[in-house]
């Protein structure tokens, strides 16, 4: 089951109250009764992006085969296999969305079984629906901040001469500016863009410049050296891994076209990406 989808059309309501990224959000409830999800519906649909509901766990799986969702909102007590033994599961396969566990049992083996499947947070029923929006805003600021540090860390590899100079386009000759004007009319087009020319160039200048006059400007910008990242571990980069994945995968990790969802990704030196 899902929202009706007459509701594409219109714009999420931005509330404060619950932080900025609610409204970008998609989210997907797990419940068998109908009433609980038809609740949840009226409190997070008009809210969020997108809004998905599934009545037992076989639904779920074939709504998130679909669709990425940010936050799942999941009953424990569902028909055929609990919510637990789903989540196992579905994390066992590359499942990384927060998931918020719904229970009405606050015992300690229910607790300790959720943080084992991978539950980050929990609302004991019957809950308030500022209890909800609470819980479901602590897991998109914790996503936000995640991506944000493993951003911020893969950058910091870069030397730090491309550091200080990467948000500088530079000069005021006739050349200078007719690249400037080339970038402000390609920024505002959904196409991919290539930058060609030698080392040093400025061609991650160029793109950070048409990043930040693009309508994805308060997204994240995640550039990635090709050419830096061996061979072997360049898949896991781009696309995450689990855990036991590979010698030191020690946990299972988003990769960074998933970081930069919505924004701009930058693959420099793409020529030296392996063919296979």
């Amino acid at each position: 089951m899902s929202v009706d989808p007459s509701r594409d059309s219109v714009e999420p309501i931005a509330d404060p109250e619950f932080g900025p990224w609610l409204a970008q959000s998609s989210i997907l409830v797990v419940d068998d009764e109908p009433g609980m999800r038809n609740f949840l519906v009226k409190i997070l649909g008009p809210r969020c992006k997108l809004m998905e509901e599934a009545a037992d766990a076989s639904e779920a799986s074939a709504k998130l085969d679909a669709q990425r969702f940010d936050v799942v909102i999941l009953d424990n007590v569902l028909p055929g296999k609990s919510g637990l033994e789903w989540l196992t599961e579905q994390r066992a396969i590359g499942f990384f969305a927060d998931v918020i566990l719904m229970t009405a049992y606050a015992d300690l083996d229910t607790a300790i079984g959720a943080l084992r499947a991978g539950v980050v947070d929990f609302v004991l029923k019957p809950f308030r629906s500022n209890q909800l929006l609470n819980a479901v805003a602590r897991c998109l600021d914790r996503i936000r901040l995640q991506r944000e540090n493993d951003v911020l860390r893969h950058e910091l590899k870069s030397p730090a001469h491309q550091v200080f100079l990467r948000n500088k386009l530079l000069g005021d000759s006739a050349v200078i500016r007719q690249v400037r004007d080339t970038i402000a009319r390609v920024a505002p087009l959904p196409t991919s863009v290539l930058f060609t020319g030698p080392s040093g160039t400025g061609k991650e200048v160029a793109a950070r410049s048409l990043h930040a006059l693009s309508s994805r400007a308060d997204k994240p910008f995640v550039p990635i050296n090709c050419g830096a990242i061996p061979p072997e571990i360049i898949e896991s980069e781009l696309f995450g891994h689990l855990k036991g994945a590979f010698t030191g995968a020690g946990g299972a990790r988003e990769g960074l076209f998933l970081h930069a969802q919505g924004g701009t990704v930058f693959l420099d030196e793409i020529g030296e990406l392996p063919a296979m």
